[in-house]
């Protein structure tokens, strides 16, 4: 992912020239996304060998709180609606999960067998 997006850049670069001034802010947080992306996806692949779907789903779900919490401790102050929305994944997630934990039995899981995969 960091190597399409380093490659990118660089085709807009070279279309743009001087046009396009990067800044080193701007490149070392894109950067570091990209790092936390490649890290959250690993994460996810992992939660998928372990568990089911309906488990791992809700918590890769609680991916926007962690958007929300970052810009908020940045400086940003979030509208009514950027607040509502955040509030209404976190919600919808909860919700996901608990009914997750009700179809554990009837699909066959237990906490014995998620451990042992």
């Amino acid at each position: 992912m960091l190597v399409v997006g380093a490659l990118f850049y660089l085709i807009l670069f070279s279309i743009f020239g001087e046009g396009l001034n990067p800044n080193s802010i701007g490149l070392s947080n894109s950067f570091l996304s990209g790092i936390l992306i490649m890290f959250g996806l690993l994460c996810l692949y992992r939660g998928l060998q372990i568990g089911p779907v309906s488990i791992v789903a809700p918590i890769t779900a609680i991916n926007p709180l962690f958007v929300f919490l970052i810009r908020y401790a940045l400086g940003s102050e979030p509208s009514l609606l950027q607040w509502l929305s955040t509030l209404i994944v976190i919600s919808g997630a909860i919700f996901v999960s608990f009914s997750a934990n009700s179809f554990q039995e009837s699909l066959g899981l237990t906490k014995n067998k998620l451990k042992t995969q």
